[in-house]
């Protein structure tokens, strides 16, 4: 039978014959601290020139200080617009709820927990047509490096998460299908044998159900504000 693919996901066929890939995804990750360290962290990057220790890990000690929820700092992380499961070329990044009370770390969090949110919004979209969720979910790469993010990502999700020892990423997966295309390998299977997971995380149900209700507030902002960022688009095109 033919594949009932969702529209407000990106699906492809994959490499072995009859079976496709589902890919949610976001604009932004690791690129919105990425944009607070550049912008915004002057004090972080000369501490990092003066002494070594990384802009990042001071920014991730800030947000860490920081409980679930950001204090009532709910970020919509659309600085590039989105994709899964919105598809919104117009929706920009939104800083809700900012009052004289929040520090640069109620920023950095709210965006961390903010990726969560756009990740588990397509997680949302995908469950009614899940089978079967294979645990522990693997982290890799980029902002996986950060034990609060993956703290996040592990209690908006409310599912178990390991982090891939040997962060080689998409390009070393690109290499695998090269390799078997090529005739190098006999199957994937070596994939799994060299595959190392490490630092276990559980999730934490009461943290998921405080995430649960300000998950629920990301999404009727991105509703409420969706005309608007539209006509803000207008406007930025009107006088450029």
């Amino acid at each position: 039978s033919e594949p009932d693919f969702l529209p407000t996901m990106i699906n492809f066929e994959y490499t072995v014959p009859g079976t496709y890939i589902v890919v949610p995804t976001t604009l932004t990750g690791g690129v919105l601290i990425r944009y607070i360290r550049d912008q915004f962290s002057h004090l972080e990057l000369a501490t990092q020139s003066l002494t070594g220790m990384d802009a990042y890990d001071l920014l991730n000690r800030e947000a860490d200080r920081i409980p679930p929820g950001s204090e009532g700092l709910v970020v919509l992380p659309y600085l590039m617009g989105e994709r899964t499961p919105i598809w919104d070329a117009d929706a920009k990044g939104t800083i809700f709820g900012l009052s004289l009370r929040h520090t640069k770390g109620h920023i950095v969090r709210a965006m961390m927990e903010s990726v969560a949110y756009a990740l588990y919004h397509s997680f949302e979209t995908l469950s009614p047509h899940i089978r079967h969720i294979n645990t522990p979910l693997v982290l890799n790469e980029g902002g996986a490096k950060s034990v609060l993010w993956r703290r996040i990502i592990t209690d908006v999700f409310n599912l178990p998460t390991v982090l891939v020892k040997n962060r080689a990423g998409a390009p070393y997966g690109d290499c695998l299908l090269a390799a078997k295309g090529a005739g190098l390998i006999k199957d994937y299977a070596i994939a799994r044998e060299r595959a190392e997971y490490i630092d276990p995380m559980e999730p934490d149900p009461r943290t998921h159900e405080l995430y649960m209700e300000y998950f629920a507030l990301y999404k009727q902002l991105y509703v409420q504000l969706k005309d608007q960022f539209k006509t803000l688009s207008a406007l930025t095109r009107k006088y450029e």
